[in-house]
């Protein structure tokens, strides 16, 4: 008779045969075992996802706290496919944690010139923290972040965070001149912003 480790790890083995869409979720599950042998071994399989479901569940191994599935997870990470190993670190995670962190802070207690600190300081995890949020949380940061942003700022905002331009032509209220808008075409801006 399977003990429940062993049933919790084949089930880790079959992950990787999922829908693409449902094997963060899966991996998410079994990371939640009781067992830390059972989050050391789903974690270790993460090559074995297809690519873009492999930063997921890195992300949910990481949120464990279970310091060997986080070291088996980093060790395979040169295998995964769908992440960049150098940037997909424990470490990166718990950095990139910290600055989500700050930003809500930032945002939460109105301090603006903090948000604009944090953006200029931290560009790898504002973009992370971009893609991962929803869109009323990107309105909400990018019109914190336009109430103290400098033109100069805005603008290297927008240079490295292309997706938001949208959103900061919105609530920037006329700080980035036409000239910069229309300037190289580098930023496309669409015709409302003509006026």
């Amino acid at each position: 008779m399977e003990t429940a480790k062993e049933i919790q790890k084949t089930l880790a083995d079959d992950i990787q045969n999922y829908e693409t869409n449902n094997q963060v979720q899966a991996h998410k599950i079994i990371s939640s075992s009781k067992y830390s042998e059972v989050q050391e071994y789903a974690a270790s399989n993460i090559h074995n996802y297809d690519p873009t479901a492999q930063a997921g569940a890195i992300e949910a191994t990481y949120a464990t706290g279970n310091q060997s599935a986080i070291t088996a997870c980093d060790a395979q990470l040169n295998q995964c496919s769908g992440v960049n190993a150098s940037e997909s670190t424990y470490a990166n995670y718990v950095q990139n944690q910290s600055t989500v962190q700050a930003i809500n802070d930032a945002i939460a207690n109105g301090d603006s010139k903090q948000l604009i600190e944090i953006v200029q300081n931290n560009n790898i995890e504002i973009t992370s923290y971009i893609n991962s949020c929803s869109q009323k949380d990107k309105e909400i940061f990018v019109e914190n972040l336009c109430k103290a942003a400098s033109e100069s700022q805005l603008l290297n905002f927008i240079k490295n965070n292309s997706s938001m331009l949208d959103l900061v032509m919105r609530y920037a209220n006329g700080k980035i001149s036409k000239d910069k808008r229309l300037g190289s075409g580098k930023f496309c801006p669409s015709q409302s912003y003509y006026h």
